[in-house]
């Protein structure tokens, strides 16, 4: 696990005073005063995160942005300003304006200022968006709270979501409902898959995790092992106390497992005839 490895290392950097959470979840915090900024940043890079065959230029902008945007609502925070910095190839000098419709777009979505960013030439289309927000000191999820016995839960139905839509709607509507109705322990949006996405949650929270297998929701068209390991959703994965299961369910999210005690991180899937396998710790992840 080359990520969380390096990861390790950027924690034990220096971080100020004013720094409420660092590197190792899905946008650092920063207080400044009474509030508490959110500050992330996401690349979106051409064959790595997407191939031109499948992409629309303004999908390019329109998505490079909105990845960005799943972070924050991650964290349970209001995304305020956006940079961007873009690098294209000579040939596609031209499309620069398509790819900053599709930017603009989803900022007046979501009610964003453009505040800066930078522009330079590559081999690849090449995009970094950085997001600056607010979020409620008391209503901060990371993925470091899961609690023994809580339930597993997601937003949405998953796998092969690239496939079938190259848009998507970040949700920041649905971690403001939760984190102002319910106790939600832990959070994460599933860009690299659920296993490796939960681990994520289980690393830092040092449990472990059981997954039912006819539990998740699947995509049309999608099988299991998509559902597992694909990405790409950003769907919320979040964790919870089992005694709201039924109304979180009424409200349209899926309860997919439950979190276990451990000094090991660890994924199993209980399968339909209720035996108990562990999971490969696979996702997408470029390192």
């Amino acid at each position: 696990m080359e990520e969380l490895k390096l990861i390790q290392k950027f924690k034990k950097l220096r971080q100020d005073k004013s720094v409420y959470i660092g590197p190792g979840d899905d946008a650092a915090v920063i207080k400044s005063g009474k509030k508490y900024l959110l500050f992330c940043g996401d690349m979106f890079i051409e064959d790595v995160h997407f191939t031109i065959k499948k992409c629309k230029f303004e999908d390019i902008g329109y998505r490079a942005v909105a990845r960005t945007l799943s972070d924050v609502a991650a964290m349970a925070g209001r995304p305020k300003y956006i940079g961007v910095s873009l690098a294209l190839p000579r040939k596609y000098s031209k499309k620069a304006l398509s790819i900053l419709k599709g930017i603009r777009e989803i900022s007046e979505k979501f009610k964003l200022s453009i505040v800066g960013g930078d522009m330079s030439r590559a081999r690849k289309i090449f995009l970094d968006v950085w997001c600056l927000g607010y979020a409620e000191k008391n209503r901060i999820t990371t993925r470091s709270g899961a609690k023994d016995a809580d339930g597993i839960f997601t937003s949405g139905k998953l796998g092969c979501s690239l496939n079938g839509k190259v848009r998507f709607r970040p949700k920041i509507k649905e971690a403001q409902f939760l984190t102002r109705n319910f106790k939600i322990n832990s959070m994460i949006d599933i860009s690299d898959g659920l296993v490796l996405d939960l681990y994520r949650i289980l690393s830092e929270s040092k449990k472990q995790a059981v997954l039912f297998k006819d539990h998740i929701p699947l995509n049309p068209g999608a099988k299991i092992e998509n559902a597992l390991y694909d990405g790409e959703d950003y769907e919320l994965l979040f964790t919870s106390p089992l005694k709201n299961r039924g109304t979180l369910e009424k409200k349209g999210f899926f309860y997919i497992g439950f979190i276990k005690n451990s000094r090991k991180a660890k994924v199993s899937i209980r399968n339909t005839e209720g035996k108990t396998l562990p999971l490969k710790i696979e996702g997408y992840f470029c390192l």
